[in-house]
């Protein structure tokens, strides 16, 4: 599948970084990732949005048709002084982003790991808004509110004009890095902490919170009355969802009085590493890959009965996709693969439609009409891809760094 060469070429590019950045988690508390960034792609109306680690933000079209267009690129805030090894100090060079935009009406949203929050028009046009520290999160847009956290620990709630809606933002115990969600009035989010956040999303007010056994750097995922997310403890979690009863009961509590803490439903324990990336879930199954290079199928009903359907050669930083119309899940590596999963198959029934030759750490996202992944791998040109989900070909692709 790789040659020695291939590998050991892949690994220094990809590995080194992350391995900065989980670091940064457990050793030395410092709230800055390494600065190169790995944006992952939105698409709307025939157009890719993505981050580049020049410090802009592209709009590219026909990529599919291999006549790549720049609609627009707009720079990001120029970073002000600091030292980029300094904990919590401003960055002098120009940053990158590691959230996918995410698109609502005619704007798209994006926040750069400088600490800005931005609102681009369809035409380039931009509005933004500094909120006071580093941010490596998504956009997470719901009820026409955006929920995010930086690494200070803030978690706070934005209008659709980049306003904000709380009286205070809600304070976790440590940074957070992970994209929240949302279902029926209440925000989650995890936190270096090692805590999932239930928030209501009105006032953010906290119902409760899970404790796990290390950091939460994953996005949740609700589904069938639950949250389910892994953890940097090699575990993942089902967890009930915040009831109405319990919203009222914590807009009833008193200032200063604790939330109460949350209890797993079932624990997942047969991974070898961390889990990074949110999961899908789709067909009675959890599928979720890990840092150990495996996606898992865990039962919904049961975590003890699973099956690994993907072994690479690399970590698992990308949530699965599912493409509608072919009944197949996709998932990237750090081993430059994108393997694509029968989800009615057996153990490790994965193919690798494509081989990139680049890292793939950042989410993907599917064109459902077109059958089109869009891919943005983390090779010395950080280079955006448009893959044909049926017969893995390179439709077109375009080096977001500005490098042939």
């Amino acid at each position: 599948m790789f040659s020695s060469t291939t590998k050991s070429r892949l690994g220094k590019l990809a590995f080194l970084p992350i391995l900065a950045m989980l670091s940064i988690v457990l050793v030395t508390g410092c709230t800055s990732p390494p600065v190169m960034g790995w944006s992952g792609p939105a698409f709307s109306e025939g157009v890719a949005y993505v981050g580049t680690i020049r410090g802009t933000f592209l709009a590219l079209s026909n990529l599919a048709i291999n006549r790549p267009h720049v609609e627009w690129e707009q720079k990001f805030n120029p970073a002000q002084a600091g030292s980029p090894l300094a904990c919590g100090g401003r960055i002098s060079r120009a940053m990158a982003t590691y959230g996918t935009p995410a698109v609502a009406g005619d704007r798209i949203y994006i926040a750069d790991y400088e600490g800005y929050i931005y609102s681009f028009a369809l035409d380039g046009s931009v509005k933004d808004e500094y909120t006071g520290a580093n941010i490596v999160a998504s956009p997470l847009i719901a009820d026409n509110t955006i929920f995010i956290g930086n690494t200070d620990g803030e978690f706070f709630a934005l209008d659709l004009q980049l306003n904000e809606k709380w009286d205070a933002r809600f304070k976790a115990g440590d940074k957070i890095w992970g994209t929240a969600a949302f279902h029926d009035g209440v925000v989650y989010f995890g936190s270096s902490d090692h805590k999932l956040y239930a928030i209501d999303a009105d006032t953010g007010k906290e119902i409760w919170h899970f404790s796990a056994e290390g950091p939460i750097t994953s996005t949740p995922t609700i589904a069938s009355g639950y949250v389910y997310i892994g953890a940097n403890d090699r575990k993942f979690y089902a967890i009930e969802t915040a009831t109405e009863a319990e919203r009222a009961e914590a807009a009833q509590r008193a200032e200063g009085e604790p939330a109460p803490l949350r209890e797993a439903t079932q624990v997942f324990t047969h991974a070898e590493n961390w889990f990074w990336t949110q999961a899908l879930v789709y067909d009675g199954r959890i599928w979720v890959g890990s840092l150990d290079g495996n996606v898992y199928a865990i039962n919904e009903n049961d975590f003890d009965d699973y099956k690994v359907v993907c072994q690479t050669n690399g970590m698992i930083q990308t949530p699965p996709v599912l493409m509608e119309e072919l009944g197949l899940i996709f998932v990237g590596s750090e081993d430059g693969g994108v393997y694509s999963i029968d989800p009615h198959g057996g153990t490790n029934t994965s193919n690798q439609l494509a081989d990139l030759n680049a890292p793939v750490l950042a989410p993907m996202c599917v064109d459902q009409q077109t059958g089109v992944l869009y891919i943005h791998a983390q090779d010395g040109t950080h280079t955006l891809y448009a893959v044909d989900a049926r017969t893995g070909d390179t439709l077109g692709s375009y080096p977001t760094s500005g490098e042939e």
